[in-house]
Order: C-alpha cells, then structure tokens, then sequence
C-alpha cells in the first residue's frame, strides 16, 4: 500500500499545483490589464510634455 499512498500524495500535488497555475494566471491577467492602463496613462503625460516643450521653445524664440 506504500506505492499507492505515494501515487496517491504525487497526484494530490499536481492538482495542487494546478490550481495554484490557475491562480498566477489570472493574477498575470490582471497585472497585464494594468500594466496597459499605465501605459496608456504614460503615452498621455508624455504627449503633455512634448507640448509643453513645444510652447516653451516658442515663447524663447518671440
């Protein structure tokens, strides 16, 4: 019966670590999601900075 408590706790394992997959890849997901927001969020100060530069530049030469 060792053998089969053995299998037993490896296949036990393997759920476990299944689940555990499952979990870090809706987590992933989730960071993705974010990580894209962020750039978003990032394109949009640049593009105000870029500007910003643009009408300081301007002012300079006037």
């Amino acid at each position: 019966m060792s053998w089969m408590a053995d299998v037993y706790q490896a296949l036990k394992k393997v759920i476990l670590i299944e689940e555990k997959l499952s979990v870090m890849a809706e987590d992933v997901a989730k960071l993705s999601d974010k990580m894209v927001e962020i750039d978003r969020r990032l394109l949009k100060l640049e593009t105000k900075l870029e500007v910003y530069e643009g009408i300081a530049k301007r002012r300079e030469i006037n």
